[in-house]
């Protein structure tokens, strides 16, 4: 084979390398876009949990409002109710402050 037919041969591969790598990156730019679009559907159905989740902190506070409620009431009546957790926090925490 003479110099100019593996030239030829050098530049058929070379385009083929060529051909074969910006296939590739136009593959990945097409998953990327795809990628992104699944994204921001998902933040936005987070979002939507997010918001449709949130009143459920509210209950600890509720039930806490409706033990105070009972406990006044117990002890308006002359029952012996649940002790407060906020009053055993506060004696802990005043015990561990002296030491």
């Amino acid at each position: 084979m003479s110099t100019t037919a593996w030239w030829i041969v050098g530049y058929v591969i070379g385009g083929a390398v060529v051909l074969i790598a910006a296939t590739l990156l136009i593959v990945i730019n097409l998953l990327a876009r795809r990628i992104v679009t699944q994204t921001a559907e998902i933040t936005l159905a987070l979002d939507g949990a997010m918001r449709n989740t949130n009143p459920l902190f509210d209950i600890g506070m509720v039930n806490h409002g409706f033990e105070s409620i009972t406990r006044g009431l117990k002890n308006s009546s002359g029952e012996e109710g649940d002790e407060d957790e906020r009053r055993v926090l506060q004696r802990l925490v005043s015990v561990l402050g002296r030491r």
